[in-house]
């Protein structure tokens, strides 16, 4: 199984309870100065909360790129860092 394929079977899954499949943002946002790189997953939906923008959906799925900035973000050598590490890397 590659990402690619973790990625769809992820969005598929919340697809298939309602939400709809949305876009990811980019990894180096072009128009937002207050990034330097998208933090979360919810950077897409900033100007929706502000108000600034509406979507004809209620819910929403999205897959976004993410940066791994080593050690300094992990919280420590457990379990749940290890499976927090391994996530990152797809």
């Amino acid at each position: 199984m590659t990402g690619h394929d973790m990625r769809q079977g992820f969005l598929q899954f919340f697809a298939d309870r309602g939400p709809t499949i949305g876009p990811g943002s980019s990894l180096v946002l072009r128009d937002d100065p207050t990034l330097l790189f998208t933090n979360a997953g919810m950077v897409q939906f900033q100007d929706v909360f502000l108000g600034k923008e509406g979507r004809r959906y209620s819910g929403a799925t999205t897959a976004q790129k993410c940066l791994r900035a080593g050690r300094g973000c992990a919280s420590g050598d457990d379990d749940a860092d290890g499976l927090f590490r391994l996530l990152l890397r797809y």
